[in-house]
C-alpha cells in the first residue's frame, strides 16, 4: 500500500469514528430520556395506554380474578397485623371502630359487613398494596354450601384434550394422583399438625417409587386363580399369595415395580367382623403364667429369677477373628493391586 493509500484509509477511519461517537451520543441521550419517565403507578400496565384502554385492561383483570377465586360477595375478611406481630384475618364491617362496636363483631348490634366490590379487589391486586389490603375470601355460602370453582375442583379429565397420552392410564388412578396432591398441600399448610410436612415436589423419575393405586368398580378389580385383572391392562399372570375369603370386599389395588424389575400388587379388602368372632375361645391358664422384664445384661429376666440367653457373638469370637484375620495378610494377593490366590480366596 502507497503512502497515499494510507493517507486514504486512516481519513476514512478517521470519518467512521466521529459518526460512531454521535450514534453513541443518541443512544446515551435516549436511554436517559427512558429512565427519567417515572413508572406507572397502577398495576403494572404500559404507560402506552390510553385511560380508556387502562379502565378496560383493569376490569378483565378483576374479573379474571372473580372467575379465578370464587367466595361469597356479601361479606369478605381483610389481612390484619397487630402490635406485637400477631396477623391474622377478619371481617371487613362498615361501623368497624364507631360508636357502638364492641370490637369483636360477634353480637354486635351494629354489625354491617362491607360488601365484595371491585375497588377491594383494586386494591389487593395493586402493585404498592401493603399487608392490610390484602383480601381473604369465604368459599362457603350463607347456607353452608361449598361454592362451586371451575377452575380449582377440575378432575383429571380436564387435561384429557391437552395431553391425549392421559387417555391410555386408568381415569381411577388419574384421581388418586389428584387425592394424593391434595393431602400433600393439606399437611403443608395445616396448623393443627404438629408437624407440617414440606412443601409437595414433583416426583423424579429415578429415585420415586413407581406405583399406582385404582379402585374395584363393579368387578374391574379381581383376583383370578393364577391372574389378577386390572383396568385398561386386562388379566396378568400373578402368584396369588393367599386367597380371600367369599364375603370379603374388594377396595382397591396399589400396582409397584420394584428395583429388580418385578410388578407387586397389593390389594385392599374390607369385611365385617365382630371382636366376638375375631377372637378364639382359648382357656387362660394362670397357674403357667410367667412374667418377662428387661434385663441390660441378658435378653430378659422372667418373674422366676431366669434369665434369658443373650450370647454376644462378635464379642466371643474376637480373638479368633484376629487370628485369622493375621492368617489373611500373609497370603498372596492382600496387597494393593496384587493379583489373589487361591489360599487367599478361600
Amino acid at each position: 500500500m502507497t503512502y497515499e493509500e494510507l493517507i486514504a484509509e486512516n481519513q476514512r477511519l478517521r470519518e467512521r469514528i466521529r459518526e460512531l461517537e454521535q450514534e453513541n451520543a443518541r443512544l446515551k441521550g435516549l436511554d436517559a430520556h427512558v429512565l427519567s419517565e417515572p413508572e406507572t403507578p397502577v398495576y403494572g400496565l404500559r404507560r402506552a395506554m390510553n385511560e380508556e384502554e387502562r379502565e378496560e385492561e383493569l376490569q378483565r383483570r378483576v374479573a379474571l380474578f372473580r372467575s379465578l377465586f370464587r367466595g361469597r360477595e356479601d361479606v369478605y375478611a381483610r389481612r390484619f397485623v397487630s402490635r406485637d406481630g400477631r396477623s391474622g384475618y377478619s371481617p371487613v364491617c362498615k361501623n368497624r371502630w364507631t360508636e357502638g362496636c364492641n370490637k369483636r363483631c360477634e353480637g354486635c348490634s351494629i354489625r354491617e359487613f362491607a360488601l365484595l366490590d371491585d375497588a377491594a379487589i383494586r386494591r389487593h391486586l395493586h402493585k404498592d398494596a401493603t399487608e392490610t389490603d390484602v383480601i381473604g375470601m369465604y368459599p362457603m355460602a350463607p347456607e353452608n354450601v361449598k361454592i362451586f370453582n371451575p377452575s380449582f375442583d377440575v378432575t383429571p379429565a380436564r387435561y384429557k384434550s391437552d395431553h391425549p397420552y392421559l387417555k391410555e392410564v386408568d381415569s381411577l388412578a388419574l384421581a388418586n394422583t389428584q387425592l394424593n396432591l391434595q393431602s400433600a398441600f393439606r399437611n403443608c399448610f395445616s396448623k393443627t399438625r404438629k408437624k407440617c410436612n414440606a412443601f409437595p415436589k414433583y416426583k423424579s423419575a429415578k429415585h420415586s417409587r413407581k406405583s399406582y393405586t385404582t379402585n374395584n368398580q363393579k368387578g374391574t378389580v379381581a383376583i383370578l386363580e393364577n391372574a389378577i385383572r386390572l383396568p385398561k391392562v386386562g388379566t396378568v399372570k400373578a402368584v396369588i399369595h393367599r386367597v380371600p375369603d367369599p364375603d370379603w370386599r374388594l377396595k382397591s389395588a396399589t400396582i409397584s415395580q420394584d428395583s429388580d424389575g418385578k410388578y407387586y400388587a397389593s390389594v385392599l379388602f374390607a369385611y365385617e367382623s365382630t371382636a366376638a368372632e375375631s377372637a378364639p375361645n382359648i382357656e387362660i391358664c394362670t397357674e403357667n403364667a410367667v412374667g418377662l422384664d428387661y434385663s441390660s445384661e441378658s435378653l430378659y429376666v422372667d418373674s422366676n429369677g431366669d434369665r434369658g440367653s443373650h450370647h454376644k457373638y462378635y464379642r466371643e469370637s474376637q480373638n479368633r477373628l484376629a487370628k485369622e484375620q493375621r492368617r489373611l495378610s500373609r497370603k498372596i494377593g492382600s496387597k494393593k493391586g496384587e493379583s489373589k490366590s487361591s489360599n487367599y480366596l478361600k
